[in-house]
């Protein structure tokens, strides 16, 4: 917990230098703000990436498979809809990026980039759920009746389940992700108010 840290590094005391008991060493509470901001940004780029490339690839299979096959209109369409949203997320990064440049290079900058990424973070995880995963899961099911008309019944409930299933990761992730961001807010609330 970042705020334990920040308890942590409030009490310590360089005797050599006689600064008072709850100094606070701000070159190595920069150092760790500057490696949280580094992880969390690392983890949002991790993300996108993995996402551009998926899409990217679902839809060209989907594209090329149906193509070769010659027939599923609702493949096209769900292979166009999976390549709009890689240049949908493509885009939203490069915003990103061009953002992060507007944050200073100090203590608090790096804070508030941190806590921006993960602001970011927070929002592309909650419209992922409805803005990729359902249209995703419809898209299939249209497919699915075009194509696999007849198949068992598991085979209907394998995609529905699987859009349920990430639901429910995702909401863990975005609880976690909240926890941070309240930390993050706390030792940025702690440092402005020694500021004043």
């Amino acid at each position: 917990m970042i705020t334990m840290e920040f308890e942590e590094m409030k009490k310590i005391w360089d005797s050599q230098h006689q600064e008072p008991l709850y100094a606070i060493d701000e070159t190595t509470l920069h150092k760790r703000i500057q490696q949280k901001s580094a992880s969390i940004k690392r983890m949002v780029n991790c993300f996108e990436w993995s996402i551009i490339a998926i899409t990217t690839f679902v839809s060209g299979f989907m594209i090329v498979g149906t193509m070769i096959e010659g027939e599923g209109f609702y493949s096209y369409l769900f292979g166009g809809i999976i390549f709009l949203i890689a240049v949908y997320i493509f885009i939203g990064r490069r915003h990103r990026q061009q953002q992060a440049g507007s944050f200073d290079q100090s203590l608090l900058g790096d804070l508030n980039q941190a806590i921006s990424n993960i602001d970011y973070h927070i929002t592309r995880l909650r419209r992922f759920i409805w803005w990729y995963i359902l249209p995703f899961t419809l898209i299939y099911a249209l497919s699915m009746y075009e194509t696999f008309y007849g198949r068992p019944l598991w085979v209907w409930f394998l995609m529905p389940a699987a859009f349920v299933a990430a639901y429910f990761l995702f909401q863990r992730d975005i609880r976690k992700y909240l926890l941070k961001k309240r930390d993050l807010e706390a030792l940025r609330n702690k440092l402005t108010e020694e500021e004043y």
